[in-house]
């Protein structure tokens, strides 16, 4: 365990707050449903996509 909070990209996208084209959560979806950035995980690549 790395002692960091991060959540694999799948996972993530299942929120439906992922900026599909960045990998990153979504500003405006974050606004909209007034959730602050800062308690989110960090999104992380998925092993699949990292092995390359």
């Amino acid at each position: 365990m790395t002692g960091q909070d991060r959540c694999e990209i799948g996972n993530a996208s299942r929120t439906e707050l992922v900026d599909i084209r960045t990998g990153n959560w979504s500003q405006d979806l974050l606004g909209v449903f007034g959730i602050p950035a800062a308690c989110l995980f960090e999104i992380v690549p998925s092993p699949a996509s990292a092995a390359g």
